[in-house]
């Protein structure tokens, strides 16, 4: 949960009429083409007030990848696709719990999370050992790592509603990173964006890694 404040202040984002899906693939989960619709939908106003213009459409979706990792790949129709790896997002969701519980004092605003600095206040935090957070940590990796699901890491919920908010603010921040890094290759029109897709084939030489334009 990201808190009533961010709730709030993503709620007309999720309110707006769904512009290029019309329907839930069986396929993916409804929650993931929630979470999409509202990252589209925002990195579209974002877009917009940095007059960034972008004509062809750009559908957005999860697929099993077996990579933690999204993609853009463009059509043979001028159109474009954003895919995020399916288990990535409940991933970054998860993380995003198990950090919060590492920072120092810190105070979440309705725009802005804070945090302390002070070496005072990080080295309390070094001392104490969060053991919780570690052991959080080690669980999601190790199942994540054995069942290609964090969801089967146990499951918790965060002390108090500061922690979850401070949760939301990484969670979005995160996604909005991945999906407008992928609306970056679209715009840029990089060739590593019309490469064809190899999902999870070591012998493969198909996918094109230019570090530079990533």
């Amino acid at each position: 949960g990201a808190g009533e404040n961010l709730e709030e202040r993503f709620r007309p984002y999720l309110e707006q009429e769904i512009k290029t899906r019309e329907e839930y693939s069986v396929f993916e989960s409804h929650d993931h083409v929630k979470i999409l619709q509202l990252l589209r939908d925002y990195i579209n106003d974002t877009t917009k007030k940095l007059n960034i213009n972008h004509a062809n459409n750009i559908v957005y979706g999860t697929l099993s990848t077996g990579s933690v990792n999204a993609f853009a790949m463009g059509l043979e129709n001028g159109d474009s696709v954003i895919v995020i790896e399916q288990e990535l997002l409940l991933l970054i969701l998860l993380t995003a719990k198990i950090i919060v519980q590492s920072f120092a004092k810190y105070e979440v605003t309705d725009d802005a999370v804070k945090f302390s600095m002070n070496l005072e206040d990080v080295q309390e935090i070094l001392d104490k050992g969060n053991s919780d957070a570690y052991f959080r940590f080690k669980d999601l990796i190790i199942k994540y790592a054995i069942t290609g699901s964090p969801g089967k890491a146990n499951d918790y919920i965060l002390s108090d509603n500061l922690k979850n908010d401070f949760a939301g603010f990484l969670l979005f921040s995160a996604e909005g990173f991945i999906v407008g890094h992928e609306f970056g290759h679209i715009h840029k029109r990089h060739s590593s964006y019309k490469r064809k897709m190899y999902l999870h084939n070591p012998d493969s030489d198909g996918e094109n890694k230019n570090w530079q334009k990533e």
